[in-house]
């Protein structure tokens, strides 16, 4: 599952909040953040954990857990209170990950659920990725081909770009925190979050990380986002040759190598590497911050440019771009439930994987979203102009559940996943089950209420007219049967 982290954040990280206030159903703002809660259940209540852990770290461990109603498999970090400060634990310092976590929507970073706190304990539950990490699977083949390695990293690249784009730096990227979600594919998610921070303004001072990925400017304690890049350029070297750039027995001995930014190029796995390939890892192990490539400009690297390989499903393709035109527009009820499936039930299956590789063909820039000119320039190869703007209009209208200006990946996926995947009967029954929290069977108010005020001051008249959406029969609540119908898109929006 990767590492589970390297230390602790040195504070708390305030996320910037804007409590606006409803006076429509339209207004409300639907985003994958809205359904990470923390869960007042204890965590034995909610899941059972697996027997063994299957990640290890300084302040606790990564466990398989199942969610007891639906039978879904999670991972579940557990950081032990006995291993914190006072001021930690009142702070609660380690849900700054979730903080962070929340605001990331990407394909290429792991999606958190919800979270717990008891006296022992802090729980936090995330998606589990079935491939293992890159360490491991590094251990069983030696080393990966250009072609593997360009795959791996023009992801990682994306998710850094996304990442770096709002304030968001990794400080710990290392094979151990890129897992497999599907070997064949070779897909990957960024994962532990644990001492990432938020650019400021001014330069980091704390040194965080992992040292053999640690950048030179970090051990000087004087760092901004370009730390994260000098570390890819380690692990680029490591997944091609199987080895550190930079290695010593001694502590002391690694970081007086990497503050010289001296490492070796020479050798048969080097003298056999493309001229683009040692042409970036000199770009990303550039002693100089200022000089350093950007996670933007690596992915418009030669060897990024020519290495990594479209391999979208044409069929695929034009059904998706289908749908994108032709989805029609939701209750405000309807977006809330298909979101929230999306991003608390759905599981990572082949269809997401497929739709992952048009989202990023559409993605020019490869920034994680998929803007208005992006569209645009998608659909001029069938209409003119105006009538490409026109149609995108209409498409963020429909899709744009956030009212951001563009489309995240979760966005997306709501408009083009095919319901035979999405709307199964498990999959409907276990989002009604995490919706029903003192599980009586309906979907009241107060339990609405409680999913959507994040970021909104919602009157309680405003969430009665969402239920109305979806209450048939009148009774003031939202039973299992009304929910399918609203999930199946049987109601009559008139």
């Amino acid at each position: 599952m990767g590492s589970i982290c390297s230390s602790l954040p040195s504070q708390t990280i305030d996320i910037p909040k804007i409590t606006i206030q409803i006076n429509s159903t339209d207004e409300i703002s639907i985003s994958p953040r809205l359904f990470v809660k923390e869960n007042s259940n204890s965590f034995a209540s909610v899941y059972d954990v697996s027997s063994y852990p299957v990640g290890f770290g300084s302040i606790g461990e990564v466990w398989l857990c199942e969610h007891l109603r639906s039978r879904e498999t999670r991972a579940v970090k557990i950081i032990n209170k006995k291993l914190l400060t006072k001021e930690e634990i009142k702070n609660k310092t380690v849900l700054t990950e979730v903080d962070i976590l929340k605001t990331l929507d990407h394909p290429c970073i792991l999606k958190i659920f919800e979270y717990f706190e008891d006296q022992f304990n802090f729980y936090i539950v995330m998606e589990y990725c079935s491939g293992g990490d890159l360490f491991d699977e590094l251990e069983k083949i030696d080393m990966f081909n250009e072609e593997q390695a360009a795959k791996i990293m023009q992801q990682i690249f994306s998710a850094l770009f996304y990442m770096h784009s709002r304030n968001v730096i990794h400080r710990d990227i290392k094979l151990e925190n890129i897992l497999i979600t599907d070997k064949n594919a070779l897909t990957v998610k960024i994962v532990d979050f644990n001492i990432a921070v938020l650019k400021t303004g001014k330069a980091q001072t704390k040194m965080k990380g992992t040292p053999n990925y640690m950048a030179p400017e970090v051990i000087k304690g004087d760092y901004t986002e370009k730390c994260d890049l000098w570390s890819c350029g380690v692990l680029l070297y490591v997944l091609i040759t199987g080895e550190f750039p930079f290695d010593a027995e001694f502590h002391e001995q690694l970081l007086a190598m990497i503050l010289k930014a001296k490492y070796r190029l020479d050798g048969r796995i080097w003298f056999m590497a493309s001229h683009d390939l040692k042409d970036l890892v000199a770009e990303l192990l550039q002693k100089e911050p200022l000089k350093r490539i950007s996670a933007e400009q690596a992915l418009k690297h030669p060897w990024i440019q020519k290495t990594c390989i479209d391999t979208v499903d044409e069929k695929v393709f034009v059904k998706t771009l289908r749908r994108m035109k032709t989805m029609r527009m939701s209750t405000k009820i309807q977006e809330v439930f298909q979101m929230f499936l999306i991003t608390q039930v759905s599981k990572y299956d082949e269809e997401i994987i497929k739709l992952k590789e048009v989202f990023a063909r559409i993605d020019k820039d490869k920034n994680g979203t998929i803007s208005k000119e992006e569209l645009i320039d998608l659909f001029k190869t069938d209409e003119d102009s105006e009538e490409a703007k026109i149609s995108v209009d209409r498409m963020l209208r429909v899709i744009d559940n956030d009212h951001s200006g563009s489309i995240d990946f979760t966005e997306f996926l709501r408009a083009v996943m095919h319901d035979k995947t999405l709307l199964t009967e498990e999959n409907v029954r276990n989002a009604f089950y995490y919706f029903d929290k003192d599980h009586n069977e309906k979907i009241e108010k107060e339990e609405l209420l409680e999913w959507l005020n994040e970021e909104a001051v919602i009157p309680v008249n405003i969430v009665e007219e969402l239920i109305q959406q979806a209450d048939i029969n009148g009774d003031g609540y939202i039973d299992i049967e009304e929910f399918q119908e609203v999930l199946l898109d049987k109601l009559d929006l008139d």
